[in-house]
């Protein structure tokens, strides 16, 4: 444990009264900053669009490419392992773009502009059913997702930068970002719920589509030879369904961007940072342990949330015929999760982070460990209390690590003397979407070798191997991510004792260097005071007479 007594030792009275009037000086800076409500309210909106887009991404594509679309598991796992990666690739690339920007508009609102109808379009592009040869569908789709997901990141990152400039009032943004907060909630229903609901709603009005005949083999599936590719039977009302559900969250992700474009004003004088280069930054955290345990537990967390959340909607309907109720188990899930949320900081507080992170991921085992019995006609009200257990510790997830990362960010900052928040933070999710989309794209490839059937003759079942399958990816293989997370997180050393010395110790150090400035200063004007003084004295003095001629005085 590191020490504080020679640093305290080093200030004397005197000198901390100096240094804390210093401090409240320049904390007063700013405070008379006072944002408008309809501005926070303008920056907030401007979440709604790509928070319902993303959520909907997250729990709709592999069910509507694999049930709708037609396209094979192996096709959607690597569309999923592309859109990942590319996502976590494009982070850093433009956040260095945006820092390189400059215009008469600013340097973050004429991305967040220029992306707002091209990402509204992509979205809506990845849930549109194409005839075509399976190969050009599956490469329409990676290509729309992938084009979905870079201008998603275009959109994002400067979004999420513009807070700095909401207010100078550090109260002011945290005002904005509540406000923001409660938006991304509002998305996450409309983004997941209601979609499903719409989804639903119209297959049950339109019914099915067509099916083809049982006795024609997969092989031979109404070969069209004048086009060239085979035909594919889908469910028409849940594609109409999707195209509504999805054109109205696209529809309405273009109004909030342009709201943010038009009514929160950019600080035309304040440009983020431009961030370091790659390699550097890696040097930067290879050498921290403490990060990298934080990073590595994460991760293993919220892989197996990710694989939960991939294959909740394949899980439901082919393990207990419950697909036509998904709505109310993810409004089971999303109220559950955020009402934990308050009750999650308040812990965290009295009894540690970690121990609270290890708590929460411990929730999350009894429910995918019972879901191995549960039999088909599991009654509904016994899955929504599983799943309302179950939420509770993914709040613990969602929530903690966020709250974990400044504290390793002090603690960086106390050894080696220099902060660098956004290389810890960019890192963190880059590898955080490099896990999940790795997670999720094996996950879906699994069912490949389950034998899982796209296109589904009149009244044919998936095979066993489907329902099995599933139930370990919903199970096993969560249950597995999480006892990773679980391991390392016994690694991880800030406790609130830790982190409070660490806090202690910053605040002398941050004092001393402000206190420490003016008295240099101080002495730099008092020693060019004195040479002024001596040159003076040591000078003859020039002056001029009526008629204009110099008079030398000494």
């Amino acid at each position: 444990m590191l020490s504080g007594d020679e640093d305290q030792q080093q200030l004397l009275p005197d000198e901390l009264s100096d240094v804390n009037a210093t401090v409240s000086d320049n904390d007063g800076d700013g405070y008379d900053d006072i944002a408008p409500l309809g501005r926070k309210i303008a920056f907030a909106v401007g979440a709604f669009g790509s928070m319902s887009t993303h959520t909907a991404v997250g729990f709709f594509l592999a069910p509507f490419l694999l049930e709708v679309a037609g396209v094979t598991p192996y096709l959607v796992s690597i569309c999923t392992l592309f859109g990942r990666v590319w996502d976590a690739v494009t982070d850093p690339a433009v956040g260095l773009l945006v820092a390189k920007t400059r215009t008469r508009w600013g340097c973050l609102k004429p991305w967040i502009a220029g992306a707002t109808i091209p990402g509204a379009l992509s979205f809506f592009a990845i849930f549109v059913v194409v005839d075509a040869p399976l190969a050009s569908k599956g490469a329409y789709y990676i290509f729309m997702y992938l084009i979905y997901q870079m201008v998603f990141s275009c959109y994002q990152v400067p979004y999420t930068s513009l807070t700095m400039h909401i207010s100078k009032n550090p109260k002011q943004r945290d005002q904005a970002t509540a406000i923001r907060m409660i938006v991304e909630t509002i998305a996450l229903l409309c983004g997941s719920v209601v979609i499903s609901f719409v989804v639903n709603a119209f297959a049950a009005t339109e019914g099915p589509g067509t099916c083809r005949p049982c006795d024609t083999d997969d092989d031979d599936l109404s070969l069209d030879v004048s086009t060239g590719f085979t035909e594919h039977h889908y469910d028409q009302g849940q594609a109409n369904g999707y195209l509504v559900g999805m054109g109205v969250v696209a529809a309405i992700s273009v109004i909030c961007g342009f709201v943010v474009s038009f009514f929160v004003p950019e600080m035309k004088n304040m440009y983020p940072p431009i961030p370091e280069g790659t390699l550097k930054s890696l040097k930067e955290i290879k050498n921290n342990k403490t990060y990298i345990i934080l990073t590595t537990m994460f991760m293993w967390a919220w892989m197996a949330n990710n694989v939960n959340q991939a294959n909740n909607l394949l899980w439901l309907k082919y393990g207990f015929r419950r697909d036509q109720e998904f709505q109310y188990f993810l409004l089971t899930f999303i109220c559950t999760t955020t009402c934990m949320l308050p009750v999650w900081l308040k812990l965290m507080a009295k009894y540690g982070k970690p121990r609270c992170f290890a708590v929460g991921l411990c929730i999350q085992l009894p429910y995918a460990l019972v879901q191995l019995f549960l039999p088909e006609d599991t009654p509904s009200y016994l899955l929504h209390i599983g799943v309302a257990s179950s939420s509770i510790g993914v709040g613990a997830v969602y929530l903690i690590p966020w709250a974990m990362l400044p504290d390793v960010i002090d603690e960086a900052e106390l050894l080696k003397g220099e902060r660098k928040d956004s290389v810890y933070y960019s890192f963190f999710v880059f590898f955080q979407k490099f896990g999940s989309g790795i997670a999720i794209s094996l996950s879906t490839l699994a069912l490949q070798f389950a034998n899982f059937k796209s296109s589904l003759c009149c009244g044919e079942e998936q095979p066993p191997a489907v329902r099995q399958t599933l139930m370990y990816l919903s199970t096993v293989v969560p249950i597995c991510l999480v006892l990773l997370s679980l391991f390392f997180t016994r690694f991880y050393t800030l406790g609130n004792e830790r982190v409070k010395e660490i806090k202690h110790l910053l605040g002398i150090k941050r004092a001393k260097k402000k206190h420490a400035a003016p008295k240099r200063m101080g002495v730099e004007e008092q020693g060019r005071t004195l040479l002024d003084e001596e040159e003076n004295e040591n000078t003859d003095e020039v002056d001029y007479d009526s008629d204009g001629t110099e008079v030398t005085k000494v």
